[in-house]
């Protein structure tokens, strides 16, 4: 009897395991649902050609894509607050909680088109 008792007991411990228990009054109650907590993510992706640019507001930031022909590579400048920093591609920082990515393509002979992608856990406002 013991035995059984101690099984049925070691089973309840597994079987709750990752569930939520909450208290109300004089009841238990163990709820089976997987909630996770997770913030929301917001994913801005935009295709920026060379010499133009790219502003989040929010972190008070540009990103202006650039080509180095004699390194055949592309790069970003990073303009925040007055200081500006170089970036080779690929590029994959992060700017307060905003991570930015960025990768460069050619498409024709003369074009060069970047392709920035921004996660943040708010949304953003962007322009250019």
């Amino acid at each position: 009897m013991k035995k059984i008792l101690a099984i049925l007991l070691l089973s309840l411990i597994i079987a709750t395991s990752g569930c939520i228990i909450k208290r109300e009054g004089n009841m238990i109650i163990i709820d089976f649902s997987n909630i996770t907590n997770t913030t929301p993510s917001y994913t801005y992706e935009r295709l920026v050609k060379v010499g133009e640019n790219l502003t989040i507001k929010e972190i008070n930031t540009t990103i202006i894509p650039d080509y180095d022909p004699r390194e055949q590579r592309f790069f970003f400048r990073i303009i925040q607050s007055n200081k500006e920093e170089i970036y080779w591609e690929p590029m994959n920082i992060t700017i307060s909680d905003v991570t930015i990515l960025g990768k460069g393509y050619f498409t024709g002979t003369t074009a060069y088109i970047a392709n920035i992608t921004i996660v943040s856990p708010r949304e953003l406002t962007l322009e250019g």
